[in-house]
C-alpha cells in the first residue's frame, strides 16, 4: 500500500529519512489519508534470509536448521544452539508455547551476539513431545539481549498461536518472501 510507511519501534536514521523523503514528495498532495505504522516486534528482528522451510524432520534437526542462519549471520554462537537442545533434553518440550508453535531461546550468556529471530516452517509438522502443541509447524529461534526483550517477542509470537486464521494463512505461504511480507503486513 503506497499510503503506509513502516518504521521501526525506535525510529532510526533510515526511518527518519523515509519520512522526510515522503513528506517532501507529498508537499503538494493531501496527506490526511496517509498513515504511519510501526513495524511489529517480529518484523523488526526477522529478515527473509532467516525464514526457511523444511520437510519432515525431528525436533533436534528442526532447531539446528532453524538456528543455522542465526549462526551464519553472527547473531548467535553454536553454543547457543547447544544450550537450546540441552534445555529440551533436560526439561522436555519447554519451548512449545501454543499448538503448532515453538519459541526456542537461551540466555544471552549462552552465545548471544545480536538480536534476531529466525523461523523454520515445517508444513508436515515436527514432533517435539508436547501433547498439547504437537505437531509443530513454526519453529521460531530467538536471540534476545535481555529477558524483557524476550518477553516482548514471546507476547507477539504467542498472538499467532491464539489466532488460528493467522496460523492457517502462514501455512499457505510457499516462499520465505511471502512469509516475511505476511509478517510485516499483519504487524507482527
Amino acid at each position: 500500500d503506497k499510503n503506509v510507511i513502516f518504521i521501526n519501534q525506535i525510529i532510526d536514521m533510515n526511518d527518519y529519512h523515509q519520512i522526510l523523503t515522503l513528506i517532501s514528495r507529498l508537499r503538494s498532495t493531501d496527506i490526511s489519508r496517509w498513515t504511519i505504522k510501526k513495524r511489529g516486534v517480529i518484523a523488526d528482528r526477522i529478515c527473509v534470509e532467516h525464514i526457511m522451510f523444511s520437510e519432515k524432520t525431528d525436533w533436534r534437526s528442526a532447531l539446528t536448521l532453524g538456528s543455522r542462519s542465526l549462526i551464519e549471520n553472527s547473531c548467535i554462537l553454536p553454543s547457543y544452539l547447544d544450550t537450546m537442545i540441552q534445555t529440551i533434553e533436560t526439561y522436555g518440550p519447554y519451548f512449545a508455547i501454543s499448538p503448532g508453535i515453538v519459541l526456542a531461546h537461551a540466555a544471552p550468556k549462552a552465545g548471544f551476539l545480536k538480536a534476531a529471530i529466525s523461523l523454520l516452517v515445517c508444513k508436515e509438522g515436527v514432533e517435539f513431545g508436547s501433547e498439547e502443541c504437537d505437531p509443530i509447524h513454526f519453529v521460531f529461534c530467538v536471540a534476545a539481549s535481555s529477558s524483557s526483550e524476550y518477553v516482548d517477542i514471546f507476547n507477539n509470537i504467542s498472538l499467532i498461536g491464539k489466532d488460528r486464521t493467522l496460523v492457517e494463512e502462514l501455512l499457505k505461504k510457499e516462499t520465505s518472501e511471502e512469509v516475511y511480507e505476511f509478517i510485516v503486513k499483519t504487524g507482527l
